[in-house]
């Protein structure tokens, strides 16, 4: 139903015919006050279980963020469960900060989830920062 939708983007981690991962961005609704304007939603990034720590999640953000900055964004922001430390750490070392927490509510299940916003640099190349704490 999304594919070719205008504003969701997909990007797949592919070696040949196997998807090793993909990220989905939507530009469609990304703006809130969390995240300021010229924002798009990193709404999923999924690495094949196999393949993480093999830098497939590390390619993905770093080509989202290239497919942001083509389409004029400035900003990224993401929700992640806040127990996901994983995940939490990962978004930092790529520039990452949280700015708040909501609930996320799928069926009768309500988690809360921090949303994390990454200002896009468009003087440089994407890469992760090393050293930043987690919230």
């Amino acid at each position: 139903k999304e594919l070719g939708e205008p504003g969701i983007e997909y990007l797949l981690a592919l070696r040949g015919q196997e998807i090793r991962g993909y990220a989905k961005l939507d530009a469609t609704d990304a703006q809130s006050p969390e995240t300021g304007s010229h924002a798009i939603e990193l709404v999923r990034l999924y690495v094949a279980t196999r393949w993480i720590g093999a830098g497939m999640g590390s390619a993905l953000i770093r080509t989202a963020h290239q497919t942001a900055l083509a389409a004029g964004h400035t900003t990224c922001w993401l929700q992640v469960w806040t127990r996901n430390e994983a995940a939490i750490r990962f978004y930092v070392r790529w520039g990452y900060r949280v700015v708040g927490t909501r609930k996320y509510t799928v069926g009768a299940v309500c988690e809360p989830v921090h949303v994390m916003v990454c200002a896009l640099d468009t003087t440089r190349a994407p890469a992760p920062v090393r050293n930043q704490k987690t919230p």
